[in-house]
């Protein structure tokens, strides 16, 4: 199964959906800014509070849900696709090279201790040598994306439908996110440092802030990453088995070959001579075996 190709269709569903159903709240708050029909103020109008706050409180409350429900969405994809990227590689090469592999159960500590998404970064970094850290992503808000999850899907108040990082959160994720910027002091540090002590020391508890900009972004990243993770894995599963054996990190000299820049489909065509052989192995075999597969 084409784990990366499914991944972004999932990822462009989601994006469609979330902003074609943010639209309409994005209007009627935009209508009501600006004093437009329907929502123009009677001449008589009292104005000991603004016209039509509670029709600008429910699109602004609404755009959050919407918010958390697209997040929750977007981090299971996420996990989906980790998941599924791993245990896709024992089909995408030769018995021979996952004969030494580690199961992922073994790695039940790392995911208890801090989290599914950690666990998979360290499973992929010491069974396959991929370390995302060099995925030139914001790996803090792949982070965010998960706890902002938790926290919407196990809400503490009836009373509100809005979130808030807790604690503990915070401890793990430096500046979350999706932090809103009306809970952080006018006079707070850039500073990463003094940020988490500012949060860490609020008398309640941080809300999480959902807005269009930081959603867009978040897709981006989203997109970036799993584009990477599929190019290191085909790197790594067109290396030969000799050099896997010398336990050498597998490394490949690419011409011009940037995800960021030329994306995978420029990477998969730039691979140089001394691995095309190797990699035209590899794309051989796993023709074969979905072939066997099918039959």
């Amino acid at each position: 199964m084409d784990v990366h190709l499914f991944f972004q269709r999932r990822i462009k569903f989601l994006r469609q959906l979330y902003s074609t159903v943010s639209q309409p709240y994005v209007t009627r708050k935009q209508l009501i800014e600006a004093e437009v029909p329907p929502f123009k103020p009677e001449p008589s109008w009292e104005e000991h509070e603004p016209a039509f706050l509670n029709e600008w409180l429910e699109a602004d409350e609404s755009l959050q849900v919407i918010g958390q429900m697209t997040v929750s969405a977007l981090a299971a994809a996420l996990h989906l696709f980790l998941s599924q990227s791993a245990s896709n590689i024992f089909k995408r090469v030769r018995r021979e090279k996952t004969t030494e592999f580690k199961p992922l159960e073994s790695y039940k500590k790392e995911f208890k201790n801090n989290g599914w998404f950690k666990g998979y970064k360290c499973y992929f970094l010491e069974q396959l040598g991929v370390d995302f850290e060099l995925s030139d992503c914001d790996l803090k808000l792949l982070e965010s994306l998960v706890l902002t999850r938790n926290q919407a899907q196990h809400p503490e108040h009836l009373s509100t439908t809005d979130v808030f990082y807790s604690e503990s959160d915070l401890k793990k994720v430096t500046h979350p996110f999706f932090i809103d910027a009306n809970d952080l002091m006018r006079n707070a540090s850039e500073d990463q440092d003094d940020v988490q002590t500012l949060l860490l020391n609020f008398m309640t508890d941080p809300r999480i802030k959902i807005t269009s900009e930081k959603m867009n972004t978040v897709f981006e990243v989203l997109l970036k990453f799993a584009e990477w993770l599929e190019h290191e894995i085909l790197l790594w599963s067109s290396q030969p088995l000799a050099d896997l054996n010398s336990g050498d990190k597998p490394t490949f000299k690419l011409r011009n070959a940037s995800v960021a820049d030329g994306g995978l489909s420029d990477a998969r065509a730039t691979v140089n001579a001394e691995n095309e052989s190797a990699l035209e192995r590899h794309l051989r075999v796993d023709a074969q075996m979905q072939q066997q597969d099918a039959a």
